[in-house]
């Protein structure tokens, strides 16, 4: 619960643990994908499993619901996106192109495009009516660890452990801008809601807030560890942690 930052619910797996959570837009599912290539569904209100997928036959690297609260997009360390019907409990396609693991997932705001990172570098496009893949992004020198979508659906943000941010026009599919600084691999970024700002977390141990589109940094952050997850509920312009729980 954010108002008070007090526990309310805990979500166990069975076997092995989660690495990547998700919410359904409604708020009335939580979805995790497991290490052992598991995703678990479970009620928010009263914390029941409604439904296991065993999805993949390596780990669940990210995990995304619909706008429309029906499907859920995995990837898995096995190369391969499954998309996955909840209320039937069956998969509904998997998508095939990336030649490494694949570890980032990004949808955009209307449901209708997928953007994926992988270990093999590239960033692939992703079209939602015939689940087949409509371009490859190339660029990155390194693998792509995280994703975002700008609230007008007109921008891809990618995070890679070539230490660099790149801003890509996801109409025309060409990197327009590309944000250096970080010193080591950059794990987490983030768009805030109003479009005008990018978020970076690293494992340089900075959050770093970047203007869009300027390739300048704005505000520097320094943490005592690693920052690994999505970087959220920090404050643009003072970067000061909404709340912080250690």
């Amino acid at each position: 619960r954010l108002r008070d930052m007090k526990r309310i619910r805990v979500f166990r797996f069975p076997r092995r643990p989660a690495c990547c959570v998700g919410v359904s837009p409604d708020g009335t599912r939580v979805v995790a994908g497991s290490y052992d290539g598991t995703i678990g569904v479970w009620d928010f209100n009263t914390g029941e499993p409604t439904c296991v997928f065993n999805a993949h036959s390596m780990s669940v690297k990210a995990v995304v619901v619909s706008p429309n609260g029906r499907s859920i997009i995995s990837a898995s360390e096995d190369s391969k996106i499954g998309v996955w019907n909840i209320a039937m409990g069956e998969k509904r396609a998997v998508l095939a192109g990336h030649s490494g693991g694949v570890i980032a997932l990004a949808l955009t705001h209307d449901g209708t495009t997928l953007i994926s990172g992988s270990h093999d570098k590239t960033i692939r496009v992703w079209d939602m009516a015939n689940m087949r893949c409509s371009a490859k992004l190339e660029g990155h020198t390194q693998r792509i660890f995280s994703l975002a979508v700008t609230a007008d659906d007109a921008t891809i943000v990618s995070g890679s452990s070539d230490k660099s941010i790149r801003a890509w026009d996801l109409k025309s599919k060409v990197c327009f801008h590309i944000l250096r600084g970080h010193s080591k691999s950059i794990r987490s970024v983030s768009v805030t809601p109003d479009d005008r700002w990018i978020v970076s977390g690293s494992v340089d141990g900075t959050v770093r807030v970047w203007p869009m589109p300027h390739d300048k940094v704005q505000r520097t952050k320094s943490f005592k560890s690693y920052i690994y997850g999505p970087v959220i509920y920090v404050d643009p312009v003072t970067l000061a942690p909404e709340q912080v729980q250690y």
